[in-house]
């Protein structure tokens, strides 16, 4: 077996399915958001050639839809393959979407099918880490999708930020930039007016996941409460920072690329001060 070595510190990139996709129309890619997201990409990596950055996107109005009609019998016994076979392939045809609007901007990205490459064991995702680092090497950006990962008598759907969570445990990772189509995590979802948390962290989190709902949109992954947990269960277990911004604001994308201040909530494992 050929070992590659990965000792790069990798960005993670998420792009939500509300970005992506126009999620009150099944199977509507919304390409606006795809092009622009892909040219401020470009842009980062015209400068930022040795940086690896790995993409994960979610279902949005393609894998969802096709979700929703099945996830209550996608058990452990299920025998239900047919609408299996429907999440996966629309899964698929959403990535090809999001890889022709990258490659149109010569991005060097790799499609890699999620549900190819990791496999569940008693509810555990395990990751086929050597081809990963084999793309990574080579000077590839990898691009994982949320799909259906089986096991030996099991089926489970897996989201976009359980993948986030397993590239944490098997890879060294910078930060985690997740695009939504908020600004951030709402201090009262009641009351937009109100602004976004500035960060969740130890002294907030119980408070905060009390006052988050799941997605109001088709989202059988857990909406946002769903993602603010796996976030904030990464950077207490894994020590790594997490912002969720507004991935249709490309300008708030460009600057939180580089550095920059940038409207969002970042989710942390210790206290800070502000």
């Amino acid at each position: 077996m050929i070992l590659y070595s990965c000792e790069k510190i990798m960005l993670l990139i998420k792009l939500g399915g509300s970005v992506i996709t126009h999620k009150d129309q099944p199977f509507s890619p919304n390409l606006k958001n795809l092009y622009g997201i892909a040219r401020v990409l470009a842009d980062y990596r015209e400068y930022e050639r040795e940086k690896q950055i790995c993409i994960v996107h979610g279902g949005g109005s393609f894998a969802h839809v096709v979700a929703s009609q099945y996830a209550r019998q996608l058990t452990l016994t299920t025998k239900n393959r047919r609408g299996i076979s429907l999440i996966t392939w629309s899964a698929r045809k959403l990535n090809d979407r999001v890889i022709e609007s990258l490659v149109d901007y010569d991005l060097p990205v790799f499609p890699l099918q999620t549900s190819s490459i990791m496999v569940l064991n008693k509810k555990r995702l395990s990751l086929h880490t050597d081809l990963l680092r084999a793309v990574l090497a080579n000077g590839w950006i990898p691009v994982l999708y949320g799909d259906i990962i089986v096991g030996q008598d099991e089926v489970q759907i897996v989201s976009g930020e359980r993948i986030l969570d397993v590239l944490a445990r098997d890879f060294e990772v910078e930060k985690i930039i997740v695009c939504t189509n908020a600004q951030g995590v709402l201090i009262d979802v009641k009351e937009p007016s109100r602004g976004i948390v500035k960060s969740i962290n130890p002294e907030n989190i119980r408070s905060i996941m009390r006052t988050l709902g799941s997605s109001t949109e088709i989202d059988v992954t857990g909406g946002m409460k769903g993602k603010v947990k796996i976030l904030y269960n990464i950077a207490v277990h894994r020590g790594i920072r997490s912002i969720i911004i507004d991935g249709t604001d490309f300008k708030t994308l460009r600057d939180c690329l580089n550095g920059a201040n940038c409207a969002g909530t970042w989710i942390e494992g210790t206290a800070v001060e502000r």
